[in-house]
């Protein structure tokens, strides 16, 4: 526990209400985590969604990370191979998502669509690398997603590059040894 007998986490102390928190109507409740993370109390809107706020619960939780990883998940239909090659579509669609866990102020939505253009890009990569080396569907590519990720993966396209990125990675190695 933080001093004082607050909880903290990510960032936040659960505290006294300000004038702000109460012109937004905001409700503070608890919510259970996993085992192996401590019980956080995580301010919720009125509508139950958790609030982002940069001095609170941000991008640097372990919650709201793993909620950029899940609304990415959700609706994952065809074979994104990686963040620049998802369409506006799909980025908007896990956005939006993100949107239904989550609350922000409207001042803070350009800042909450780039961290989680950021988060989305890192955890996607992760996610598609996982997958490259598990040689089986994982349980969020639905339909023929993970025929379209393989074929992409076992194309000459993707290969050449990929040998290019390997041969640059060696040389960046070596001239810094």
């Amino acid at each position: 526990m933080a001093p004082g007998g607050s909880r903290q986490r990510g960032g936040y102390s659960e505290g006294g209400s300000s004038s702000r928190e109460q012109e937004e109507d905001v409700d503070r409740s608890t919510t259970e985590v996993s085992e192996e993370e401590e019980e956080v109390a995580i301010p919720r809107h009125t509508d139950n969604r958790m609030i982002l706020d940069p001095n609170g619960l941000w991008f640097r939780s372990q919650t709201v990370v793993r909620g950029v990883t899940n609304s990415t998940q959700e609706n994952m239909t065809h074979g994104v191979t990686c963040w620049s090659n998802a369409s506006d579509e799909d980025k908007e669609m896990w956005f939006n998502n993100f949107r239904r866990v989550f609350y922000w102020p409207t001042n803070l939505e350009r800042l909450v669509w780039q961290r989680y253009n950021d988060i989305g890009k890192k955890r996607l990569r992760d996610n598609m690398y996982k997958v490259s080396r598990r040689k089986k569907a994982p349980s969020f590519m639905k339909g023929s997603s993970y025929e379209e990720y393989t074929k992409y993966r076992n194309s000459p396209e993707f290969k050449e590059a990929s040998a290019g990125i390997r041969s640059t990675r060696k040389e960046e190695i070596r001239t810094r040894s």
